[in-house]
């Protein structure tokens, strides 16, 4: 069961913390919410580019808002300016995989 995915972060879950930040943010129609991980992932090296809503995001905490954009193509560029090595997530940006 995907829910199972979700643990607990600090005082709420992944999935309540994405709830409340979805609220407050009012996101423009039409542009999700962007973060990159901090954390390089363990067979490429490159930081995932996920949108908050992202079942694979888990780790809120670990990572940095890159602002709402309306595909992954602009949030991409965006992580380019804190990290060299820089992938979308192939489940929530497969248009910005590489691999």
């Amino acid at each position: 069961m995907q829910a199972d995915r979700h643990h607990m972060v600090g005082c709420g879950s992944v999935a309540s913390i994405r709830e409340q930040t979805m609220q407050r943010l009012k996101l423009t129609p039409g542009t999700k919410l962007y973060y990159v991980n901090n954390k390089e992932q363990s067979k490429s090296g490159k930081h995932q580019v996920h949108h908050l809503d992202c079942e694979w995001f888990d780790d809120v905490k670990n990572a940095r808002r890159l602002g709402s954009h309306e595909s992954c193509h602009s949030a991409v560029k965006e992580a380019k300016k804190i990290y060299d090595n820089v992938d979308g997530c192939k489940h929530c940006s497969p248009e910005c995989h590489t691999g």
